[in-house]
């Protein structure tokens, strides 16, 4: 294979001829492409893959899939979005405390996407003498997202997109994400992880036939919901729990508080419902540091004889960066629910326009040919 970048930036770019390659912004968004060295061996297509995570693409997760790619025959690419290796938004987010970097948040949610497509396009044409017979786009989780974003707002970059678990309420994930961290803020009261697999575990024996098939995965979570009551398992004797020195333990008041605003969902200080709850099942706690584990959203961390909270990583940049707008002073652990809940709306409100993908519209995209595969678990 051979590899190529190329670049937009504000100035003119030698060698490509881009569309929209004009005076910008002083950004420089990178795409890499793999591109088969034989032209006997390409398959004429171009296979674009997606991000994860809060990484637009050029990832190790990218690179993985592009090895597969360019072993089937296909041109492949990926982009940066002009924030280089950053797994995070830390040092992109801001400008300055309490100003987000909206350009670098408008690249990393829409823009560079079609300027890969623009680049990836440009680059095979030159290397190969032609255009790609087809482009698709192939994204999970983030790239999900990107996919159905591609679709909503560029109908032409790609021909075909297979957009795996689509992040399409980013504003509203990332609160989500973050909500049993506020319940336990808000209680004062914090669970060894333990507590919360079992109770975990009795849900998932519970319900795990209301589906006509027991496998251990509960497929009916709303009958679920309904028919188990974690509030009943509290008292209830947990043996050999890790977090606590691997002594018994009785689930708390407090576990099964979390727990079940874990599975309902998000609701505001005066009751009402904002966003939707995990399934039974889904891994909420890890034993340990859970800060890095993506399902562990009501993790703890006791490793100090006393349990803190211990938020993923994902809606902690969320909430420390976008939300509050970068205030230095601004105290997650100290949030009250109102103020949770001002942060909730004024962030979708803010951002929604740049990150959702929840517009239904996709009649451009289909009345350009394309076709669209999408897919999403119960977790």
């Amino acid at each position: 294979m051979t590899l190529l970048r190329g670049s937009k930036t504000a100035s003119a770019i030698e060698n490509w001829d881009f569309p929209d390659a004009d005076e910008g912004q002083n950004d420089n968004i990178i795409v890499e492409s793999w591109l088969p060295i034989e032209n006997p061996t390409w398959y004429n297509r171009l296979l674009a893959v997606g991000g994860g995570g809060w990484q637009a693409g050029r990832s190790t997760l990218s690179y993985e899939n592009m090895k597969g790619d360019i072993g089937d025959g296909y041109a492949t690419t990926t982009t940066d979005a002009g924030l280089g290796s950053a797994v995070d938004p830390i040092d992109w987010a801001l400008t300055s405390p309490g100003n987000v970097n909206l350009y670098n948040l408008n690249n990393f949610g829409s823009v560079s996407l079609n300027d890969q497509a623009i680049i990836s396009k440009a680059l095979i044409k030159g290397f190969y003498g032609k255009n790609p017979a087809f482009s698709y786009w192939n994204g999970c989780s983030q790239g999900g997202r990107q996919g159905v974003l591609l679709a909503q707002r560029y109908p032409t970059a790609y021909d075909g997109i297979s957009a795996g678990a689509p992040v399409l309420y980013t504003s509203l994930t990332g609160p989500k994400l973050y909500w049993p961290q506020e319940v336990m803020n808000t209680l004062k009261a914090y669970h060894y992880g333990c507590e919360m697999d079992a109770i975990s575990c009795s849900a998932i024996t519970a319900c795990d036939g209301l589906d006509g098939v027991v496998d251990g995965i509960v497929s009916n979570p709303d009958v679920c919901l309904a028919k188990f009551d974690p509030f009943k398992l509290i008292g209830t004797p947990v043996p050999n729990c890790h977090q606590a020195g691997n002594r018994t333990v009785k689930i708390s008041t407090a576990a099964a508080v979390v727990v079940n605003a874990s599975w309902h969902g998000m609701v505001t200080a005066k009751g009402a419902r904002v966003w939707y709850g995990l399934p039974q099942g889904s891994p909420i706690s890890a034993e340990g540091d859970g800060a890095m584990q993506l399902p562990a959203i009501a993790a703890t961390n006791c490793s100090s004889g006393i349990c803190v909270g211990s938020p993923s990583y994902l809606p902690l940049t969320w909430f420390t960066k976008f939300s509050p707008r970068g205030d230095p002073n601004f105290s997650l652990a100290n949030m009250t629910h109102s103020e949770f809940d001002n942060l909730v709306h004024t962030g979708h409100q803010i951002y929604a326009s740049t990150l959702d993908t929840d517009d239904p519209d996709l009649s451009r995209f289909r009345d350009a040919g394309g076709k669209m595969v999408t897919f999403h678990g119960l977790m």
